[in-house]
């Protein structure tokens, strides 16, 4: 039999106590059912419109209300549709947003008189989906 010495054991602990800690919970998802690398720019980022209600609702709870304000607003973007557990992901780091208003050249009409939102997000690195749950 081979024993295991102290430092293996402390190493695998380690590594679990690592993972746990990269894990992000209640990370809102977004998906347009195709690979991060089909839906990004030349530069590699990815620029969205939101204009349904549920979806400027999500971008209202993630970004400040202006553009100025700095925050560390992400999302996680799913390459599947509808995201579903064990399958990957990238992390969407904001980088800009702004809100537009009835009446703006690239208001969509048609859902409402709310606001929308325009966001450029950039990629923070591959992720896998550990659990889904719908709100």
């Amino acid at each position: 039999s081979i024993r295991r010495s102290s430092f293996d054991i402390f190493r695998q602990t380690m590594a679990r106590i690592c993972r746990r800690s990269l894990r992000i919970r209640g990370l809102p998802l977004f998906s347009l059912g195709h690979p991060w690398s089909s839906v990004v720019n030349a530069e590699g980022k990815l620029a969205l419109s939101l204009f349904e209600p549920r979806f400027v609702e999500a971008a209202g709870k993630l970004l400040p209300p202006s553009a100025d304000a700095r925050s560390a607003a992400r999302f996680g973007y799913a390459e599947s549709y509808p995201p579903r557990e064990r399958s990957a992901g990238v992390l969407a780091n904001i980088e800009d947003h702004r809100w537009i208003e009835e009446g703006h050249e690239e208001f969509v009409a048609g859902y409402g008189s709310d606001p929308q939102v325009q966001v450029l997000a950039n990629n923070g690195g591959r992720f896998r989906i550990l659990k889904v749950r719908e709100e």
